[in-house]
């Protein structure tokens, strides 16, 4: 049982040993892959955008007005860090320690989509690049893919793909 979840995704650790899930709640459940059992509930990390990537601190609190957005949850290739989209604008990020132990790190801005009725972009699918340096997001508001650097979060490209992109 997923309890007080609705889940909108599932990603599976490189390694096949964490499966993590989150949706209209603002936190994430990290289950063990082979035993199905919830190991970690994990408040998603606060909505301020930090400089270098480091461990939340307990003085910003959580992002309690967090959520997942559509199909936005993914593991970087060496599994060291998870990504999830969040409906209010930005991605939160997750390092994954070598004992499997999740903490919340950091989030990171998305451009403003300037959509009618609302300015924050809404990141959907995510994936990211194999040797871990790239991540690509769609936005489902702006119309776009967006490729940022994983280390600083910054655009370094984005392009026009089409209505409201799920996934990528």
């Amino acid at each position: 049982e997923l309890p007080a979840l609705r889940p909108h995704a599932l990603a599976l650790s490189p390694d096949h040993s964490l499966l993590v899930t989150a949706g209209r709640a603002d936190q994430l459940l990290v289950i063990g892959a082979q035993t199905g059992k919830i190991m970690q509930n994990v408040l998603l990390p606060s909505a301020q955008v930090h400089a270098a990537p480091t461990l939340m601190s307990a003085s910003l609190g959580p992002d309690a007005q967090a959520q997942l957005s559509f199909a936005g949850l993914a593991f970087s290739p060496d599994g060291s860090r998870l990504y999830l989209s969040n409906v209010r604008g930005d991605l939160k990020v997750f390092g994954v320690g070598e004992d499997r132990f999740v903490s919340p790190l950091f989030s990171i801005a998305l451009p403003p989509a300037n959509a009618p009725q609302r300015t924050n972009e809404i990141p959907a699918g995510i994936a990211v690049a194999r040797d871990g340096k790239k991540i690509y997001v769609a936005g489902n508001l702006s119309n776009r893919l967006l490729e940022l650097e994983a280390a600083t979060g910054k655009v370094l490209r984005t392009w026009d793909v089409g209505v409201a992109p799920f996934d990528v």
